[in-house]
């Protein structure tokens, strides 16, 4: 399609597109909009000559992707005449430019980074500059600033291949399209904290880098692999900065000998989301043109709250701050964790680990890599891999292979607003995972702070009660056979914090990448709650809701447990006769009692009995793949007596 002047307005539903074939363009200064949720993709040029203005006349809610080049003819213009806008975390403007294509000025949103609760606020810029003189005056409308010293120059870079350290720079410096920025949010005189804190919303510019970048080998041995932690934690950089005042770990404990170690930072280069979910895989099927083959993990700092899919379970609004985690088996090639972690936005950074110093990893970013994917997982609906390719498959689907043995429990907390706070925890259950002993999976809360939240503790293999815990988690992995054996929860409440809070629940079933959006899982497996002071289970759904009452303050009593596939057998009121069998239980869920029966029964017969001993409820051959709510009227004590059609017997004592 060719003309002089077109203009598009569009209002199209979800995962609704316009491509067009041969160049394109748009003239004058009539605006065009792309709402959200919408492709619109060139399969060639994309010409832009607007009217002298700032205003923009491409204004991008969603999705663009240009395959051949993208010009700008309105010379000496800002790029404000195509603007990606920015409206929340889970929704925003986009644009994929091919890496063989030329680039010209556009603009984007992005929420402020607050300066109150972020002294270096880290950042990747998508855009190519001359320096970085350039670069502050196009993103931020000010001048670089060297400073005083290193502390009080406007940026800084992390350097991944000389020794692990960030390098302040200045006015005339280079900035790689890889590098992961910190801005100065602490000292006024760089203008960053100023010009954060001018706005809610920033509006950047530039001409997109949307080329390939590779980082070469990664340097493991900038990490002294000669030396444990204990010992080169207490060496200096070359800015005279000993390793111990800077050097994190969101994934090693602090008393691994390799804590620290094989990190490697960068930045986001493109105007896309970026998809790291297959980095560890050498698969043509699933090529996103990288293969690390001793990943680790992946982690990204949230400086703005939770990205992708970041609604609270009610659909509420995100706050919070801090760190998500996706950690890597790579023998199975499964993930654990939070899947957002491998969905990096626009203007964000993200940590690749290491398991070793083996210096065969590196990373090529591409058009492989982009995406206009949000949530990666299977329910993302609008999640394609390469949007203008309408034949890729559905993100998640080309990443780990769905396992019968993977179950994954997140929690987390939420305020009296129904706000989601930032704590979260995930729970693993895996039949690669071998009790007791670390794993690939888990992962140190390394972030916790004093905040007030949960966190986890390494269970005893023998599933014994842990009663106190100095190691703080936040994922925890066990085998499927750890059936009925305390997974310590331990909750820390700030002093002075009087607040209601509430637990909720997402579960996931074969991988991170496939959450259920109702119910639980399909083949009678789950996950349960207990409060061991008010003696209550409660079976763990995707309506899962506990509350957390202001007096709820313990300290480092594990008053909290989580269980996998039966609750606690030596305890208040789920105990239970030695010769029943151990995986059919009764369980209180809010004010119901539901039977969960033996994954192996087919069909069974439950009794109720009161005190008397009067029978006083009967179900006869009932299907015994799904769970059996009991129709108790009246508050007292009761005894459920289950028969299964091979003969075997549990009963049960409950208190209504």
């Amino acid at each position: 399609m060719k003309s002089n002047y077109l203009l598009w307005s569009f209002n199209m539903i979800l995962l609704s597109g316009l491509c067009f074939g041969q160049n394109a363009y748009v003239t004058g200064n009539l605006k065009v909009k792309v709402q959200p949720n919408t492709l619109f993709y060139f399969g060639e040029n994309f010409e832009l000559t607007s009217a002298a203005t700032d205003d923009a006349v491409v204004e991008n809610a969603g999705n663009v992707e240009i395959v051949g080049n993208y010009v700008n003819n309105w010379g000496g213009n800002s790029g404000m005449n195509f603007l990606s806008t920015w409206t929340s975390a889970a929704s925003y403007g986009q644009v994929i430019i091919h890496d063989t294509s030329m680039a010209g000025l556009l603009a984007m949103e992005k929420v402020s980074i607050p300066p109150a609760s972020n002294a270096w606020g880290q950042f990747s810029i998508p855009f190519s500059y001359f320096d970085a003189d350039e670069a502050t005056h196009q993103l931020f409308g000010i001048p670089y600033i060297d400073g005083i010293d290193r502390y009080h120059a406007s940026m800084m870079v992390w350097n991944n291949s000389v020794e692990p350290r960030f390098d302040h720079l200045n006015l005339m410096s280079t900035i790689n399209p890889l590098d992961y920025v910190i801005l100065n949010l602490f000292y006024d005189d760089p203008g960053l904290k100023h010009a954060m804190t001018s706005s809610a919303i920033q509006t950047y510019k530039g001409a997109p880098t949307n080329a390939v970048y590779n980082t070469g080998v990664m340097n493991t041995s900038m990490f002294f692999p000669a030396d444990d932690w204990d010992v080169w934690k207490k060496k200096f950089n070359g800015y005279n900065e000993r390793f111990r005042t800077y050097i994190e770990d969101p994934i090693r404990d602090p008393s691994d000998v390799e804590f620290g170690k094989y990190i490697f930072q960068y930045g986001n280069p493109y105007t896309s989301n970026i998809y790291l979910a297959n980095i560890g895989r050498n698969d043509e099927a699933m090529d996103d043109g990288v293969n690390i083959p001793n990943l680790k993990g992946v982690s990204r700092y949230l400086t703005n709250g939770w990205t992708a899919n970041s609604t609270t379970s009610d659909g509420g609004a995100v706050s919070g701050t801090g760190t998500v985690k996706a950690t890597y088996d790579a023998g199975t090639k499964t993930w654990a964790g939070d899947v957002e972690a491998l969905i990096v936005q626009p203007f964000e950074a993200f940590n690749i680990h290491l398991t070793d110093n083996n210096n065969a990893s590196q990373m090529e970013f591409s058009d492989k890599l982009k995406t206009f994917g949000m949530t990666g997982d299977l329910n993302g609906g609008a999640a394609t891999k390469m949007a203008g390719n309408f034949s890729s498959p559905v993100m998640g689907t080309e990443a780990t292979p769905v396992s019968s043995g993977f179950y994954q429990l997140r929690i987390k907390l939420f305020n009296n607003d129904g706000e989601f706070v930032g704590n979260r925890l995930n729970v693993v259950a895996s039949s690669i995972v071998e009790n007791g002993l670390p794993n690939e999976f888990e992962a140190e809360y390394f972030d916790f702070g004093e905040r007030t939240g949960f966190y986890l503790a390494q269970e005893n293999a023998e599933g014994t009660h842990v009663t106190q815990s100095d190691r703080k988690m936040d994922i925890n992995a066990v085998n499927t056979d750890f059936v009925g054996k305390a997974i310590p929860l331990f909750f820390n409440r700030v002093d002075g914090d009087n607040d209601t809070y509430t637990v909720k629940a997402e579960l996931f079933q074969g991988s991170i990448f496939n959450k259920l959006s109702e119910g639980n899982y399909d083949d009678g497996n789950s996950w349960f709650f207990y409060d061991s002071d008010n003696d209550e289970l409660l079976a763990i759904d995707t309506n899962f809701s506990y509350q957390i009452a202001p007096q709820d303050i313990y300290g480092s009593r594990a008053r909290y447990e989580l269980y996998w596939n039966e609750g606690p057998s030596d305890r208040g009121s789920m105990g239970t006769n030695d010769q029943l069998a151990s995986s059919t239980i009764v369980y209180k869920d809010i004010e119901n009692f539901f039977v969960k029966f033996n994954v192996n029964w087919n069909n069974a017969d439950v009794k109720v009995y009161d005190l008397t001993g009067r029978n006083i409820l009967t179900y006869k051959n009932v299907n015994t793949k799904e769970r059996l709510q009991l129709d108790l009227s009246s508050r007292g004590v009761y005894v459920v007596k289950v028969v299964s059609s091979n003969g075997e017997v549990y009963t049960q004592k409950i208190i209504k």
